[in-house]
């Protein structure tokens, strides 16, 4: 998964308020999601599962691996926010 976010992490967040999720939740086991707001892609849901990803860095019954993976991307998600922010603020000068 780290790879994964690695490369495309930025194109997911590109997703935030632009991608419509609801065909995709049709198509999941009933009860099996773990997010239960809108079906849309948002700032929200991206927040959702950092917070759930920390959680996971946090569980000593996991393996260290699994608990590192979640860290990692916890850090690729921070820093594909700064740089999003930083895109922002320098298309405002």
């Amino acid at each position: 998964m780290v790879p994964f976010f690695e490369i495309a992490g930025h194109i997911i967040f590109g997703f935030v308020g632009k991608r419509d999720l609801s065909l995709l939740e049709k198509l999941k086991k009933r009860d099996s999601n773990l997010w239960h707001g809108d079906s849309l892609f948002s700032l929200e849901r991206w927040e959702f599962w950092k917070t759930r990803l920390r959680w996971i860095s946090e569980q000593d019954e996991l393996m260290e691996r699994t608990r590192a993976d979640a860290r990692k991307i916890v850090q690729l998600m921070q820093g594909i926010e700064q740089q999003n922010r930083e895109i922002r603020l320098g298309s405002q000068d």
